[in-house]
């Protein structure tokens, strides 16, 4: 006779703020004001783009997908804001400035409480870590190289396993010049190439 369960529903377009809950008991209509604060709903992440990120590799866009963002969400990282675009209120992009450390970063979404001056609406939590990158494999080709000593260049290749997010200087040289030389002495592989080409000269 003292308490009651209840489940309540907040209409899309309810005012935000207090609200009375009226009863209808045995001995009549039961008021209680300022029963309920009705508030917007929190921000929410359900996916994050990428989920990883190389050390040094330059600015990064980050895609959050969530839900309840607004034109002046910002992303969060390590607390820190992003410069953020609103695409919709499912949708948030953020620029992630060049990471130096390797490990994880916490990211979160914030919107401004219309209730509250200066106060937030903040999301929970998700992580993105920072790996540090694999730097790619170096070969020659043709291997193994065998050429006459005949004084004649030949063009060979410098290759990349991989394209690399930063650019290469390769510094070349021949063990015993008398036999052959190489041209270039430095040669430079430019990031997101992979491959290029120098001269090696046999003498005669």
């Amino acid at each position: 006779a003292s308490q009651v369960f209840l489940q309540l529903k907040v209409a899309d377009d309810a005012p935000l703020g207090r609200a009375a809950l009226r009863m209808q008991v045995d001995a009549g209509e039961v008021e209680l004001l300022n029963a309920i604060t009705v508030t917007p709903p929190l921000p929410a992440i359900t996916g994050l783009s990428p989920t990883t990120v190389l050390a040094g590799a330059g600015v990064t866009t980050l895609t959050v997908q969530g839900r309840n963002f607004t034109n002046q969400s910002e992303v969060l990282v390590n607390a820190a804001a992003l410069p953020t675009t609103w695409v919709s209120a499912a949708e948030l992009r953020a620029s992630l400035p060049s990471q130096v450390a390797t490990g994880a970063l916490t990211v979160q979404v914030r919107t401004p409480d219309a209730q509250t001056a200066g106060a937030y609406l903040t999301s929970g939590t998700t992580s993105l870590q920072v790996q540090a990158p694999v730097p790619p494999l170096l070969t020659i080709e043709p291997t193994p190289v065998a050429l006459p000593p005949d004084g004649r260049p030949r063009e060979l290749v410098l290759r990349l396993s991989k394209a690399d997010y930063r650019d290469n200087t390769i510094n070349l040289s021949v063990s015993d010049s008398s036999k052959a030389s190489v041209s270039p002495a430095s040669i430079l592989i430019p990031a997101g190439q992979t491959s290029v080409k120098f001269t090696v000269t046999p003498g005669t």
